[in-house]
C-alpha cells in the first residue's frame, strides 16, 4: 500500500512592518503554503489571500494560519505591524508681504525637510528658508520623519505691489497780502 504524505505547511509571516497612520497601507506577505487565513481581520484588505493590505489603526500583532492542500492541520506564524503616527509639523501661517520685502518661512518639527516649488526660495531643504516672491505663491512643505513617516502643509504668500502716488507738479502759490 502506498500512502500519500502531505508535508506539513513551513509558516512564514515576514518581517514586521512599520505603518505611518493616514498614508499608505504596508503590504503582509506570508509563505509556505496554498491556503492562507489572517486574524485579527480589522485593518486588512483580505484576511484570505497570502499577501493582504494592511492599515491598522493601532499596533497590531497579525497572525497568519498557513494550510496546505488535503490537511486539515495548519500551522501559524506571527507578524507585527507597528502603527506610528505622522510627525508634528507647524508651518508659518498665510501671509501678504510687499514685493521688495523677504519672508522667512518656518517649518518646525523633527525630521527632514522638503519645500516646493523652489521658485525664489533660498534653499528647498532648510527649516527656515527666505522667501522673495514678485507674485502670489503657495508653499508646500513636507517634513519625514527617520522612520518615513511624514506630514505635509502648506502656505500661501501674497504679494503686493509698491503703491505709487502722484500728486501733481510742483505749483507756486502766492501769499495773499494783508
Amino acid at each position: 500500500i502506498t500512502i500519500p504524505v502531505t508535508a506539513l505547511a513551513i509558516p512564514n509571516a515576514g518581517p514586521d512592518k512599520i505603518f505611518c497612520l493616514g498614508q499608505n497601507a504596508v503590504q503582509l506577505q506570508a509563505m509556505g503554503g496554498i491556503q492562507y487565513s489572517w486574524s485579527p481581520t480589522t485593518g486588512l484588505s483580505n484576511p484570505n489571500i497570502a499577501n493582504p493590505m494592511a492599515f491598522p489603526a493601532t499596533t497590531t500583532n497579525y497572525v497568519v494560519s498557513v494550510g496546505v492542500a488535503g490537511c486539515s492541520r495548519t500551522r501559524k506564524d506571527t507578524v507585527r505591524v507597528t502603527a506610528r503616527p505622522k510627525p508634528a509639523l507647524d508651518v508659518t501661517n498665510d501671509t501678504t508681504i510687499c514685493i521688495v520685502d523677504p519672508l522667512q518661512l518656518q517649518a518646525l518639527g523633527n525630521g527632514q525637510v522638503s519645500w516646493w516649488p523652489a521658485t525664489s526660495l533660498s534653499s528647498t531643504t532648510s527649516p527656515t528658508p527666505i522667501a522673495s516672491p514678485d507674485s502670489f505663491i503657495v508653499y508646500h512643505v513636507r517634513l519625514t520623519a527617520s522612520i518615513g513617516c511624514f506630514s505635509e502643509d502648506s502656505l500661501s504668500v501674497q504679494v503686493k505691489r509698491k503703491t505709487v502716488i502722484d500728486a501733481g507738479a510742483d505749483t507756486a502759490i502766492c501769499k495773499p497780502e494783508g
